[in-house]
């Protein structure tokens, strides 16, 4: 028996459920080479060699300063007041020195040794001068500040007693024991550097103690050390190293000595050290150390293109909460789908936006993410986004600057007790508008610029073929599918038109062009001569004809043939045929009537002699002229009684004659009965016989007791009023019924309450935590209060049935009130018996259809005094007979009476069979006449054919004669009217020859006149016809002319053969057309070639277009336009009809749907932030126990707060719920992160600066990695190595390259890269065009501002002309330092709102640029604001710092000091210190990229002092200097010519339109990446462009995604300045006068404003900041995955049934069944116990347990061990006691308690085994818990532990 699992959340109890992630082990080779790089990577994170100051410390004077002058507690003292601590220095300055003008430094200490310091008791005095504690102090806090903002750590330390040691060679070290963090700080502007105490935690010297093992010596813990100097004070905390057993020679030692100490990777070292298991089967860290020949999993994949972004990882399921374009977009769903890679992030492309979208995605899929950065601001920039954006709460900054004791723990307690809530998320109607507008705008664009096949060009480029015509006159439509133009086609169509222009003159002579139609010019000439000859014969063998045929109108060249046929057919007829009178002056068509009506008559005699011979027999011809026939009107009226008229036979008519009559007499007497009965029951008699029938049933049912009320069939009104209260009544009846039946957890009672609120308000407040709320409770509770179950979700579940029932009794109610009273006492409610009331409405409506009550006073008294009754039968009597003698007609006739008869009234009726009686009576004498004088029997001849050819037999001779008489005076012949009686056919049949003979004759003879009718011959042509002879030689001149002209002719289309014939048809004319022929031979070439080009056209069905570019007098020049643009714009409008993609109508307002979508698209990025919160809070602990439980007690401490990294290590799950995402430093997370804490995604920001050992203690900590950096930009540098040593020497490489974790990622062949591509820094371009070409190819995507000069935009060169570079002196420039301190304060002046940054070349001339500016603000005390208040803002405040500390910083103004150039002696060394080294190209990439506005380059040197140099860094220096003094020019072959050409020719003609107008216009705005397709200069500032155009083309198609192209894109123009109007193709091609006239008038509208103002508005709005509302959490219980335990409720068992006696185990079926059912599954000993209960019994014994055990057999459920349940898979539900007892542990399933420990551990997070056997152990009732509960629980965790279900680690135990 196996049970189904119970579902906590996503996780099961099931056997073998939950996944084990085993550390992949490589092959020996791979594991040696993975092992042996994680030991290099450790070992270089510490230095144990001598230059260390931690193991080596020598005290330089400008980097130590000792403290010995007081005692360590006076100082600590002093430090702990609120007073300022000033370092004062106690030795007599020397005699006045005098100050070298250009040591500014000096000049700084000048200054500040006026500082009056006895005014400030509180300092702590140094024996030395103070010149020199100011030199030290200064040179500290300058080092110890770059250090805190650049890496957020503090390395300044008080360092407390030392320890000489002896090295192997017996030399002498001094090394610092303690190191107490203190930090120097301005107490003030203007004021000195003074000394305060840090909440950092004091650290044992971490390096010494590893060091000291070499020697077997372990040095106390800091734990140790720092509780005996807090509880007891420095000197015992040193006795702690006196009681080391030193070697000899070794000793510890008192002092305090003020330094620079970095020991934080020591940390680092010891992680790697005590996890070499872990970090070795770490996958990620397998792919990097064997140098991706791992055997772990392939980590490629293949990342996202561009044009798949929008349909793999559309916006609208893409939880991103910042924009992001394609790229960024690309690499997010990377990163949800768990992929490790490289995210290459060169300058300004929005890296850090990246990352936040990506945290923030992330945690929006459930996944933890570890983000690590060496670089603070990189934190603080993804940090600050999040917080703008609302996702604040779940980050947890854990960095060097952010990790004191009491701040953390009182953080974790916060975020434990409050909970994010952000409800302003998208309707999903708003989502789906949002996919459906994207989804048009990609649409539009692909359709737009996509090339069709088979034409190869897009429907951009189609419309700008048509602009560059210039031609904008409407076109027909060729003929020919659009779909199959080729570009074959094409360019053969664009070919002719060209040719056709150049021949255009000649093409509108048309057909009356000399050579049209010329096909062939082949022998041309000759057979001309030769035709002209035959026609020269021709004309001269006609002679004598001449005359005969110009009379026959016969005397063109072609007429032979018809002259010599019309001669034949004359001599050949018979003569009677040539009579004039048939010829000459006759109207032929008359003729050919008559003839055709002889016709008709022949055809008419000959059709009825046979009918009479087949009816009548041969004598046919004997039957009398005069029978007494009755009127045709009788007759027709009398058969029109039977429906079958035509059919009636003579045999019926006798029969039929006496029925008629009957049925008349019948008829008559029921019509009299029941006007009578009408009169006496005052209701109307029956309009017709056919309705009798029905009449008479409805008198049946008048006559019934049960007869509907009067008003119901008398009152239309009435009985529609009660059809409709039937149908609303029954209606509401039937369904209250259904819905009351469907709802039997509720009672009547609920009917109360509205029953839809608290559908509404149950469906809303569904999460678990809403179950908690007052409101929940209440509702709750008065549901229950109503309900007939307590199962409460059967009550819920039924909720929307009740809302149902609620709604069927108000809606029956209001039926009721409306409808009931129509219904009277037939309507009973609910017990309403509708079958009835149907029934009563039937015969109410039958009566209303037969019977009208015409006084309903008569017939309520025919009712009461029961006529109905009586009179009805005698009525139905009557009515028997009449219809009988009806039947009797049909009976008679074999026929049917017609309805049309029966609709009559009996009265009427009665007249028609009356009269149709006399009619048959009369037809009878006829049949007897006939039967007496033809040979055949008549019986079966149908009455109407008898009659009919009675009737004909006695007109037709008598007509005939009249009609044959008329025919022959037509006919001027005459015809013999009896002899055509009896022989017709031959007589029509002579007349038909000859006139077919005269047809053909006159055919011949003449031409027919307009309406194509032949006419007769003239008197002229007669005598001419009468008199012609043809010539015997003439048929052989006729042929040669013939044969001669086909020739001819067949060098031409068949289409001029008419014209040819029509110009050669008289002889005169022949002989002139044929000379003008022979003139013009020349000019067959051009008209070949013409007519070619015009046939290649209209093969391709231009023959329409041809004939309007004539009619509308096209002009020459706009011919080939003409007929280019038909074909396109057919094409065209063909694709934006058929392809849906453009959009569902030609009047969308492509605009607003852009509109629609940005709003749409603005919304989404708050709407996931509300998804992203939701999923973050739904995965919070459900109660404070477990894990939450030590946040909660640390959060409540006052002091001694544990450890940071303890705090973490015991509640590590809860906080990863919390914040899954944890921002720190490489450093902080060895520090802070126990081994064992897990994450999916690790993210390196800033990764080229991470060396691969700094990297490695969190990777090995992660699923997947992302390494998001710029190997163009820093590598590593040996920061803390700088840190701590000595000042570095220009001549020393101060910053060694180290291979970084991304140099690592790509090198090792395993991941891939992605790289993001669109530029944002840089307000105007020239900031990134540098660096752009000459570092990343050209490739990155940028945007051009729309002030092109400015000089606050761009990069500018200052040139310092006095410069001297000091080489021997300072290595500094102080003349251009003090330059710099000029501009900076001009800056402060005239940029107030902009933020600054310095960069110098070197540290040296750094420090004395910062001197410098220290000196220049001496009288500036107001911009003081701008130095000292923002000094601590890593991202906005004013710097000065050298080439290696500016990566991830960026600033409106950067200021560069370059330093170098002449010396003292005027000369230029080619060397300038980093720069010139191996990597300098990549710190000037850095130096270069950092400012979003401007540069200010200030220099003693320009790149005409350099000449020539090497290829490399200072190369780019060189063309740096070049570019900044003369901008683009300088880099005019990297970035192509300037100038560049429109992109398409649609943009031509829109420019060329814009420049008509008087504007300049530039078109391909920008250096490089993207381009705007043209801007429109403003005419009064030349550097500024008043407006940007940008089509839909390829530019504009470039960007794939909606979002890219159609809002991102624009927003940024925007922010650089750009007012951007859209012109749309589609728009354009339509409604071209109209768009430009929009696109005028914005440009005048623009024309006239003020340009800053314009520009300043449209500065790029930050994102938006949201507000989230913050509440208190309150711990929910588990009711949400457990219920109360219900127990059977079983009936009493009667005392006589002997439970003993196994054969009553049938009796306990019930009990069995229904425990079992409602409690399984169920221990047997519960069922006993129920068993107990309803027998009332006080034990169950053995006999009793059998019986028993045969109920459980009979009643056929499971049984797994002790328990029972229905069916073999019961499903596990956690149980809780509720109001019962709770159950004892044995009788629990192992399941359901499995269950309870899963739930109780998913709702804790992470929670220890003792915390979660109590938890459990509430859960099930049980207040004390003793060994036999604890051990049993105990055993469900272990069983769930070994089956990987849970997990448990030093944080306790979690869900797998």
């Amino acid at each position: 028996m196996s049970y189904r699992p119970s579902s906590i959340g996503e996780y099961s109890v099931q056997p073998g459920f939950g996944r084990f992630l085993e550390a992949q082990v490589p092959g020996d080779d791979l594991a040696e080479s993975i092992g042996k790089s994680i030991r290099q990577w450790r070992e270089t994170l510490i230095d144990l060699g001598l230059r260390n100051p931690l193991l080596n410390f020598k005290g330089a004077a400008t980097s130590s300063i000792d403290l010995s002058a007081q005692s360590l507690s006076e100082i600590l003292e002093r430090l702990a007041s609120k007073n300022p601590s000033y370092l004062v220095g106690t030795r007599p300055e020397p005699p006045k020195v005098i100050v070298d003008e250009d040591d500014l430094a000096a000049q700084v200490i000048q200054i500040e040794e006026s500082f009056d310091y006895s005014r400030h008791p509180n300092s702590i005095f140094v024996d030395r001068t103070q010149r020199d504690v100011d030199r030290a102090v200064r040179n500290l806090s300058s080092r110890a500040s770059r250090a805190f903002l650049d890496r957020g750590v503090n390395p300044l330390h008080i360092a407390l007693g030392s320890l000489t040691w002896l090295d192997g060679d017996e030399q002498s070290h001094r090394a610092p024991l303690i190191l107490l963090p203190v930090k120097l700080v301005k107490a003030g502007p203007r004021l000195p550097v003074a000394l305060t105490k840090s909440d950092d935690d004091l650290a044992v010297n971490p390096a010494l103690g590893i060091k000291l093992q070499e020697f077997g010596i372990n040095l106390p813990s800091d734990l140790d050390v720092g509780q005996v100097y807090l509880d007891s004070g420095v000197d015992v905390a040193l006795n702690l190293f006196r009681e080391i057993n030193l070697p000899e020679g070794w000793s510890v030692a008192e002092s305090q000595v003020l330094s620079m100490f970095t020991f934080h990777k020591e940390s680092m070292y010891r992680d790697l050290l005590e996890h070499q298991e872990a970090v070795a089967s770490n996958a990620l860290v397998q792919a990097l150390g064997s140098g991706g020949r791992s055997d772990t999993d392939d980590f490629f994949f293949d990342p996202l293109e561009d044009s798949e972004v929008d349909r793999t990882a559309p916006p609208e399921v893409s939880p991103l909460v910042l924009d992001a374009d394609s790229s960024q977009r690309a690499a997010i769903d990377a990163a949800l789908k768990g992929k490790s890679f490289v995210l290459d992030g060169p300058p300004g492309t929005g890296k850090s936006q990246t990352i936040a979208n990506m945290i923030g995605a992330l945690i929006g899929a459930g996944k933890t993410v570890l983000f690590v950065s060496e670089k603070i601001v990189a934190l603080e920039v993804v940090k600050d986004r999040l917080e703008n954006r609302g996702l604040a709460s779940l980050v947890f900054e854990l960095h060097s600057a952010k990790t004191s004791r009491k701040e953390v723990a009182q953080f974790l307690g916060r975020s434990l007790n409050t909970r994010a809530r952000f409800s302003d998320s998208m309707k999903p109607i708003e989502v789906e508008k949002a996919r459906e507008r994207r989804e048009e705008l990609n649409s539009y664009a692909e359709a737009m610029n996509a090339k069709r096949e088979p034409l190869d060009i897009s429907v951009h480029q189609a419309m700008g073929l048509i602009e560059s015509s210039n031609v904008y006159v409407a076109t027909p439509e060729p003929e020919g599918d659009p779909d199959h133009l080729s570009s074959s086609a094409f360019e053969q169509i664009k070919d002719s038109a060209a040719r056709i222009e150049k021949h255009w003159a000649l093409l509108l002579e048309g057909s009356d062009a000399i050579w049209f139609g010329l096909e062939n010019e082949r022998e041309l000439a000759f057979k001309l001569e030769t035709l002209r000859s035959a026609l020269t014969n021709y004309e001269n063998e006609y002679g004598a004809l001449h005359a005969a045929a110009k009379a026959l109108r016969l005397q063109g060249t072609f007429d032979y043939s018809d002259l010599h046929a019309l001669l034949e057919k004359w001599s050949a007829a018979p003569a009677m045929f040539r009579e004039r009178s048939w010829i000459v002056e006759i109207d032929l068509d008359l003729i050919a009537g008559t003839v055709r009506s002889l016709l008709h008559e022949s055809d008419r005699i000959q059709t009825l002699k046979s009918s009479y011979a087949e009816l009548l027999g041969k004598t046919w011809d004997d039957i009398p002229a005069s029978l007494p026939l009755p009127a045709a009107a009788q007759f027709n009226s009398a058969i029109e009684i039977l429906a079958d008229a035509d059919a009636l036979k003579a045999r019926h008519v006798k029969k039929l004659a006496k029925a008629a009559s009957v049925a008349a007499q019948k008829l008559e007497e029921i019509d009299r009965a029941l006007t009578g009965f009408s009169g006496s029951t005052g209701v109307s008699a029956p309009e017709s016989m056919a309705g009798l029938e029905d009449y008479l049933e409805c008198l049946k049912i008048l006559a019934a007791s049960n007869c509907p009320p009067l008003e119901w069939f008398s009152n239309r009104i009435v009985l529609n009023s009660v059809v409709e209260a039937v149908k609303a009544l029954r209606t509401s009846t039937e369904e209250l019924t259904m819905h009351r039946a469907q709802c039997v957890v509720l009672s009547d009672r609920s009917l109360e309450l509205d029953l839809a609120t608290y559908r509404d308000f149950f469906l809303v407040n569904r999460k678990f935590m809403d179950r908690f709320s007052k409101s929940y409770r209440e509702k709750r509770r008065e549901l229950m209060e109503v309900a007939t179950s307590r199962n409460w979700k059967a009550v819920t579940e039924s909720l929307e049935t009740a809302v149902k029932w609620q709604l069927s009794v108000r809606q029956l109610a209001a039926a009721e009130k409306r409808h009931a009273g129509d219904l009277g006492r037939y309507y009973q409610g609910l017990e309403t018996d509708w079958a009835d009331v149907s029934f009563r409405i039937a015969d109410s409506q039958r009566i209303a259809r037969s019977i009208s009550v015409l006084d309903k006073a008569v017939f309520s008294a025919a009712v009461s005094e029961n006529r109905f009754v009586s009179d009805v039968e005698g009525l139905h009597s009557l009515a028997e007979e009449a219809l009988g003698a009806l039947q009797g007609i049909e009976s008679a006739a074999d026929d049917k009476i017609t309805e049309k008869v029966r609709v009559s009234s009996p009265l009427a009726f009665s007249k028609i069979l009356s009269d149709a009686a006399d009619v048959f009576s009369k037809v009878d004498g006829v049949y007897e006449a006939l039967e007496r004088k033809i040979d055949r029997d008549v019986s079966a001849i149908t009455l109407a054919k008898a009659m009919s050819l009675v009737s004909t037999f006695r007109e037709n001779r008598s007509s005939t004669s009249e009609k044959i008489q008329a025919h022959a005076l037509e006919l001027n012949t005459a015809i013999d009217s009896e002899e055509f009686f009896r022989s017709s056919d031959k007589t029509v049949a002579g007349f038909q020859e000859r006139l077919t003979w005269t047809r053909e004759l006159l055919d011949l003879a003449a031409e027919r006149n307009e309406n194509q009718e032949i006419r007769p011959l003239t008197e002229e042509e007669f005598v001419a016809l009468e008199g012609a002879q043809i010539p015997p030689s003439l048929q052989r001149a006729s042929e040669k002319w013939s044969e001669a002209f086909e020739n001819f002719s067949s060098a031409f289309s068949q289409e001029k053969e008419p014209l040819l014939i029509e110009m050669l048809d008289e002889f005169r004319g022949a002989k002139k057309f044929l000379k003008e022929l022979t003139a013009r031979l020349p000019e067959i070439d051009q008209w070949i070639d013409l007519d070619f080009h015009r046939t290649r056209l209209v093969k391709h069905g231009f023959e329409r277009v041809l004939e309007a570019a004539v009619d509308l007098e096209i002009g020459v020049r706009d011919v080939a336009g003409f007929l280019v643009n038909s074909v396109l714009r057919k094409w065209v409008d063909h694709q934006l009809e058929s392809d849906s993609n453009f959009g569902d109508s030609p009047l969308i307002d492509r605009d607003d749907l852009i509109r629609q979508f940005r709003e749409l698209d603005e919304k989404l990025k708050d709407h996931a932030i509300a998804q992203i919160i939701d999923a973050a809070e739904s995965v919070r602990p459900r109660n404070f126990s477990g894990q939450a439980s030590g946040i909660q007690r640390e959060a409540e401490k006052k002091v001694r707060h544990k450890a940071v990294r303890e705090q973490i290590a015991q509640s590590d799950e809860v906080i990863k719920a919390l914040h899954p995402c944890f921002m720190m430093s490489p450093l902080a997370v060895s520090q802070y992160l126990p081994s064992d804490i897990r994450f999916d995604v690790v993210i390196f920001d800033e990764a080229s600066q991470v060396t691969p050992s700094d990297a490695i203690n969190c990777i090995y900590r992660g699923d997947a990695l992302i390494a998001a950096g710029d190997q163009k930009q820093l590598p590593p540098t040996n920061f803390f190595q700088n840190m701590a040593g000595d000042e570095e020497s220009e001549d020393d490489n101060d910053a060694t390259d180290f291979e970084s974790i991304l140099d690592l990622m790509k090198g090792s062949g395993a991941f891939n890269s992605l790289t993001l591509k669109w530029h944002y820094r840089s307000r105007h371009e020239h900031l990134i065009a540098f660096s752009n070409s000459s570092f990343y190819e050209s490739k990155l995507i940028t945007f051009p501002g729309a002030i092109d000069e400015s000089p606050d935009l761009g990069v500018k060169l200052f040139k310092v002309p006095n410069g001297v570079y000091r080489r021997s002196a300072g290595a500094d420039n102080p003349v251009e330092a003090r330059v710099v301190a000029q501009r900076v304060l001009h800056h402060f002046d005239t940029r107030p709102d902009k933020s600054l940054g310095v960069v110098a070349f070197s540290s040296r001339q750094r420090d004395t640029v910062d001197a410098a500016v220290t000196l220049a603000r001496r009288e500036r005390p107001d911009l003081d604001r701008f130095f000292d208040v923002q000094r601590g803002d890593r991202q906005r405040g004013f710097f000065v710092e050298n080439l290696e500390s500016v990566q991830g910083d960026e600033r409106d103004v950067i200021i560069f000091s370059i330093g170098y150039g002449p010396d003292e002696a005027g000369k230029i060394y080619k060397n300038f210190g980093p720069v010139s080294r191996q990597g300098g190209e990549r710190r000037l990439n850095v130096a270069f990229t950092r400012a979003r506005e401007l540069v200010e380059v200030v220099s003693s040197m320009d790149a005409s002092h350099l000449g020539n140099v090497n290829p490399g860094p200072a190369q780019h220096l060189r063309r740096y200097l070049d570019f900044a003094e003369r901008g683009p020019a300088a880099l005019q072959l990297d970035l192509g010519e300037e100038g560049l050409e429109p992109e398409s020719p649609f943009e031509e003609s829109v420019i060329a339109a814009v420049r008509s107008w008087g504007y300049d216009v530039q078109p391909q705005v920008g250096v490089a990446g993207y381009r705007i397709d043209f801007g429109v200069i403003h005419p009064q500032y030349k550097g500024t462009f008043l407006l940007g155009v940008e089509c839909d083309g390829a530019m504009y198609h470039s960007s794939r995604t909606a979002r890219d192209r159609d809002r991102l894109r624009h927003e940024i123009l925007e922010g650089l300045g750009w007012t951007i109007h859209h012109i749309w193709g589609t728009s354009w091609y339509r409604h071209r006068e109209t768009e430009m006239k929009k696109l005028r008038q914005k440009i005048e509208e623009l024309a006239g404003q003020p340009v800053s103002g314009r520009l300043m508005s449209k500065s790029s709005p930050p994102e938006n900041l949201i507000e989230i509302d913050f509440e208190d959490v309150e711990e929910t219980d588990h009711s949400e995955w457990s219920q109360e335990y219900a127990a059977a409720s079983v009936d009493p068992i009667s005392h006589s049934v002997d439970l003993a006696d196994p054969g009553n185990a049938r009796k306990l079926l019930p009990l069995v069944k229904e425990v079992v059912s409602i409690e399984e599954p169920v221990h047997i000993e519960t069922v006993m116990q129920r068993l107990r209960q309803a027998a009332d019994i006080g034990r169950v014994g053995q006999r009793i347990r059998k019986t028993l055990d045969a109920a459980i057999a009979l009643a056929q459920v499971e049984q797994d061990g002790e328990f029972l349940s229905v069916s073999g898979s019961p499903p596990i539900v956690v149980r809780t006691p509720g109001l019962q007892q709770p159950r004892d542990i044995e009788r629990i399933h192992p399941l359901e308690l499995q269950a309870a420990i899963l739930g109780a551990a998913k709702d804790a997070i992470g929670i220890s085994k003792k915390n979660l056997v109590d938890v459990v152990a509430r859960i099930f009732g049980w207040q004390r818990k003793g060994a036999k509960i604890t051990l049993g629980l105990e055993e469900q965790i272990d069983d769930l532990v070994a089956r990987k279900v849970l997990m448990e680690n030093n944080g306790g135990l979690r869900l797998v």
